[in-house]
């Protein structure tokens, strides 16, 4: 659940609570400046933030990504010949990152948006729960 941040008065700030029925403050000019969250511009309206959450989520896991990418090159130019026994671990961190990046974001294309993802998940979690997990196969009718 997330929570949008309403100017009360000067002194204090109220926290307006998101519920699937309102997802959008009453009003553009009471959302104050997120200044103390690097990832959000500094005028945030209240119907933009999944969408800034989701593309800064989105940065933040391919950074990741990619760090465990170079961690696990340079352990392979470093230990070799031994690289398939000595970075063993580093190999199934970066898969299993790999495979949790595109369980979120694989399949959605380049110029993807928040309701893509989340029809994504949700397919996902139907499937999941009919079948069992993706990739094991369905299951037979009963």
């Amino acid at each position: 659940m997330h929570s949008c941040f309403t100017r009360k008065d000067q002194a204090s700030y109220e926290v307006e609570v998101w519920t699937p029925e309102s997802v959008a403050c009453s009003s553009p000019e009471e959302a104050i400046p997120a200044m103390h969250i690097p990832s959000v511009p500094l005028k945030v309206n209240c119907g933009d933030w999944v969408a800034v959450m989701y593309n800064s989520d989105w940065s933040v896991d391919s950074e990741i990504l990619s760090i465990l990418r170079q961690r696990f090159e340079d352990c392979v130019l470093y230990e070799a010949p031994d690289e398939k026994v000595k970075c063993k671990h580093l190999f199934d961190q970066y898969n299993d990152a790999t495979e949790s990046w595109f369980t979120k974001y694989g399949d959605l294309g380049a110029y993807t948006n928040v309701k893509s993802a989340f029809m994504k998940q949700k397919h996902r979690m139907i499937w999941e729960r009919r079948h069992g997990p993706v990739g094991s196969g369905m299951k037979e009718p009963l």
